[in-house]
């Protein structure tokens, strides 16, 4: 048997089938075909749930998303006449943001 114990994943097959087998594995599986590639000879086509990519897919530019948005430019704000106390607390904000990849912004305001 080629099933590994317990794993509901399936197993990856590389084979050329005519269109008409690929059709009828997916009926019978209640699965979709799926065109990866279109710009070879023979166009490469997947067995899978449409579903399921488009769910992965949707999810990953969700990620992407919120990683960009908390990379954002950080802007800190000083009165000409600050505490000492309130310099050190944003002065080592700061440092830790810019050890983290973030980029800062210094405005200081009369």
């Amino acid at each position: 048997s080629n099933k590994s114990s317990g794993s509901k994943k399936m197993q990856s097959k590389v084979s050329i089938v005519p269109l008409s087998t690929a059709i009828q594995t997916a009926v019978e599986k209640e699965l979709d075909l799926v065109e990866i590639s279109m710009d070879q000879d023979v166009p490469v086509i997947k067995v899978v749930k449409l579903s399921a990519v488009i769910y992965r897919s949707e999810r990953n530019k969700r990620s992407g998303n919120k990683a960009g948005s908390a990379l954002a430019e950080k802007e800190f704000q000083f009165k000409v006449q600050i505490a000492d106390n309130d310099l050190a607390r944003k002065l080592s904000q700061m440092t830790s943001f810019l050890d983290k990849g973030h980029r800062c912004a210094v405005r200081v305001r009369c």
